[in-house]
């Protein structure tokens, strides 16, 4: 028994024991050693999960690198514990599935092209933006004129906003509201719209350019626009009806 003190301690105990039997001390390390190194081998033989959730997660947030105007948060789901992967030699290959996305709720694919052990998977993952966005201090009816007191900037996940959002509160002022709003809501372009600045029955100049010549003439308007707009226009030189483009307070453009 005295051979068995060359052994480490676990090696050691069994050795002590089998040793009463009549087993010699290096069978009895030999085993020891032996199931230590099948169990290394089983262990990196098989792929680690996180390095999937770290591939899936690196991928994501250099996808959306360009969103420096907010908040970044990526959430990664774990793929199931259970699953067994051989181990993969070369990097692993991310990439979006098509259909899918790289912001808000999505899935990601992971491969491995290790042709001697390939695999692929599809692992669930969410996308924020947070960035402070405007939206309605109380609520407001259809045709409010908004100012800044109207509205307050608020933090949201812009990344399920596929509607749009506005962030620069001196945009704002002087638009009018399409619909009504409730407090809370997040204002979006289609929500608002400029204020009429032409109305029916006013005079404009109907003003038209091409080949380097700027022409104008006299009209009266026969519907109501915003800048933007395309409005009827009656030329009273001609007594033609024509259409143009609000360019601003009393101008309309048209072509020739």
């Amino acid at each position: 028994m005295s051979k068995c003190r060359r052994f480490n301690a676990r090696a050691m105990d069994f050795c002590q024991k089998w040793a009463r039997l009549g087993i010699a001390a290096w069978v009895v390390a030999a085993a020891v050693v032996a199931g230590s190194w099948v169990q290394a081998v089983h262990a990196e033989g098989i792929q680690p999960l996180n390095a999937v959730v770290v591939a899936v997660r690196s991928y994501l947030v250099q996808q959306n690198g360009n969103s420096k105007a907010g908040q970044l948060k990526v959430a990664v789901t774990p793929p199931d514990p259970r699953l067994r992967l051989a181990a993969c030699r070369t990097k692993l290959r991310v990439f979006t599935p098509p259909g899918q996305n790289t912001v808000g709720d999505t899935v990601v694919g992971v491969g491995c092209t290790d042709v001697s052990n390939p695999w692929s998977l599809y692992v669930q993952a969410s996308v924020a933006l947070i960035r402070p966005v405007l939206v309605a201090r109380y609520p407001m009816s259809r045709g409010t004129a908004l100012s800044s007191s109207d509205v307050a900037l608020v933090n949201k996940d812009v990344a399920r906003m596929t509607q749009g959002y506005l962030v620069d509160i001196n945009k704002i002022n002087g638009m009018l509201l399409k619909y009504s709003v409730t407090a809370g809501t997040v204002l979006r372009p289609a929500l608002l719209r400029l204020p009429i600045t032409i109305k029916r029955g006013d005079h404009v100049v109907l003003m038209a350019q091409g080949g380097g010549i700027q022409v104008k003439m006299a009209g009266i308007a026969l519907t109501d626009g915003a800048v933007g707009d395309v409005i009827r226009v009656r030329n009273l030189s001609s007594h033609r009806v024509v259409q143009g483009t609000v360019v601003s307070a009393g101008v309309v453009q048209v072509q020739f």
